[in-house]
């Protein structure tokens, strides 16, 4: 999937708000050329699973943790760690350009360890946005407006979901501890 047909997909308007980032600051990371051209379309400002991305916390600005955090600069590989976003406790997602731009999920209480990883690159973490994206969509249509907060979806709807992950990345729960995460969550939700 291209950048061009992410943001497409993604719709990008008054409920799907879309942020664009600086070239420069992107151009200023030790990123692949890839995930450079990607994040010059721009990404969405949030995306569900309580996700944010955009940098509107940091003016704009991209930094890696060591820049941002300097207390943490001499943990080792704290400078590879650039922070797309973060998650709804606060953790930053990050791209490790040590791991070719793999998407992590970081601990900021506990000294920026690795959480998990949440997909292998941009683009795998663009299409699991999209997927959940339309999932959600797909049982608010079916189940009403609250049905994902009231976890109103079958476990066929679940298992639709997860097959979906897996044409993505066949090994997706395997190499993804925040998507295998979220999908336990769901099926513990629906009994």
């Amino acid at each position: 999937m291209t950048a061009e047909e992410f943001k497409k997909q993604w719709d990008p308007g008054k409920f799907n708000r879309w942020a664009d980032l600086e070239v420069t600051e992107i151009e200023k990371a030790p990123l692949s050329a890839l995930t450079k051209d990607f994040l010059k379309a721009g990404f969405p400002e949030d995306a569900a699973p309580f996700l944010n991305f955009g940098w509107k916390s940091e003016k704009g600005r991209f930094y890696n943790i060591a820049e941002l955090y300097p207390k943490y600069a001499d943990i080792n590989l704290t400078k590879n760690y650039w922070i797309i976003g973060s998650d709804g406790e606060g953790n930053p997602i990050c791209f490790d350009v040590s791991q070719n731009d793999r998407v992590i999920l970081l601990n900021h209480e506990q000294g920026f360890e690795i959480i998990c990883v949440m997909n292998s690159n941009i683009n795998e973490l663009a299409a699991c946005l999209l997927l959940y994206k339309y999932f959600i969509r797909k049982i608010q249509k079916e189940n009403g407006e609250e049905a994902y907060s009231d976890a109103n979806f079958s476990i066929v709807d679940l298992s639709e979901l997860k097959d979906s992950f897996k044409q993505i990345n066949n090994n997706i729960f395997k190499e993804s501890g925040f998507w295998r995460s979220e999908i336990n969550a769901l099926e513990k939700e629906i009994g």
